[in-house]
């Protein structure tokens, strides 16, 4: 089982490569809402700094007494800078959301020889489904780690309560420990949920969440869950190892950005068709 499902990653990181037109349209729309992103918050930096020498300050290192100068005196323009970039990025969650039906629908195409027609299409079939699967995992999350939280605090942090401050400190570990587990079960499971929507489109919704929830609980579900999780782990810790070698601004940085930025995409179109390949 392992060995085959190692065939079909390696196969579902080919076909990512191979889709490599919708690569660039991922690739240009998040990299749009980017830099629509970080120009106000650029904009407001520069009519705040002005041509001083604060601003190279600013961004070298943390300077208490320099933030807390800066945005007592700027907040207006901190503030409308920071709401513009709140704003662009809901709406950028949304695209995200929104893109999910063509995502699918391309992983799950033979070949990946779809039509950008037919990708915007799906698109706009399924935005309603993919944001209901949204909302009901974000809850989801929401009450689990509440309930975490709450487990965590139930006998307060007033250190004089306690015996041995290890009380807490193993706690936190524990529940660190089962939130992260969470994590990476509810990460099969929204990708199976994905998959069945699509793939049983004229099922209910809550059918097919309770199809996906039964998948995510297999093993060659939590098995290949388990190899994209390294994966990922692997490439984040070469990305922030490069990251701190090159220069604050330096075109070498703005690279791996983008480089980075793309591989997030290959990887996410690869761990959508790992799973589409499994029974």
């Amino acid at each position: 089982m392992v060995v085959r499902l190692l065939k079909q990653y390696i196969t579902s990181w080919k076909f990512a490569f191979t889709a490599w037109p919708f690569l660039l349209l991922l690739w240009g729309l998040n990299l749009t809402f980017a830099l629509l992103v970080i120009n106000p918050l650029n904009y407001g930096l520069k009519k705040a700094f002005g041509n001083t020498l604060d601003l190279s300050t600013f961004l070298q290192g943390f300077d208490y007494t320099l933030i807390m100068d800066f945005l007592r005196e700027y907040d207006v323009a901190v503030g409308a800078a920071f709401d513009q970039s709140v704003l662009i990025i809901l709406i950028s969650i949304l695209l995200q959301v929104f893109l999910t039906g063509g995502i699918v629908h391309l992983v799950i195409s033979r070949d990946g020889s779809t039509r950008f027609r037919d990708f915007w299409a799906q698109c706009s079939n399924f935005s309603m489904k993919y944001l209901s699967l949204s909302v009901m995992l974000m809850i989801v999350t929401g009450i689990i780690f509440m309930l975490l939280f709450m487990f965590f605090s139930k006998d307060g942090f007033n250190p004089f309560f306690f015996e041995n401050e290890l009380v807490l400190i193993h706690r936190f570990w524990w529940l660190l420990t089962l939130g992260l587990i969470f994590l990476f079960w509810l990460s099969i499971f929204r990708d199976a949920a994905k998959i069945e929507i699509y793939r049983n489109s004229e099922a209910g919704f809550f059918k097919n969440i309770l199809s996906g929830l039964r998948k995510s609980i297999t093993i060659p579900f939590i098995l290949n869950g388990l190899l994209n999780t390294i994966v990922f782990v692997i490439m984040m810790g070469i990305f922030f190892s490069l990251r701190p070698q090159l220069d604050l601004f330096g075109w070498t940085l703005i690279a791996l950005s983008q480089a980075w930025l793309i591989l997030r995409i290959v990887y996410r179109i690869g761990r959508l068709r790992s799973f589409a390949l499994l029974p």
